[in-house]
């Protein structure tokens, strides 16, 4: 899958998760969104994701906590072009539902095309 190189760019302002023995890079909510909006316009689906609260520096000590996730499942029969749209439909609804964080909080978000 060729992922769009302004969605790459992106990720690169993201936050490493590495230190939490992750390979994954996560996203501000204004930047996921806008990561969203990326990948539709490449037409490349988005499979799900994850939220992490982050409690404390990101660059020190922090506290990291999955607060949430979500899937786009195939439907029986949906067409690929379907099951894309319902895809940046249901990453979209997901994140901006989100709540905003508290002081001392960051919430990531991990995009999984």
């Amino acid at each position: 899958m060729n992922l769009p190189s302004e969605y790459l760019e992106l990720l690169e302002r993201g936050q490493s998760l590495q230190v939490i023995g992750l390979n994954e890079t996560g996203l501000l909510k204004e930047d996921a969104l806008a990561a969203v909006a990326m990948l539709e316009a490449a037409d490349v689906p988005i499979l799900g994701g994850d939220v992490w609260l982050v409690k404390g520096d990101t660059d020190n000590h922090a506290n990291y906590d999955v607060w949430g996730n979500w899937a786009t499942q195939r439907r029986t029969n949906e067409a690929d072009d379907a099951y894309a749209a319902r895809s940046w439909d249901d990453s979209r609804r997901y994140i901006e539902a989100g709540p905003d964080p508290q002081e001392g909080e960051t919430h990531l978000f991990v995009l999984v095309p």
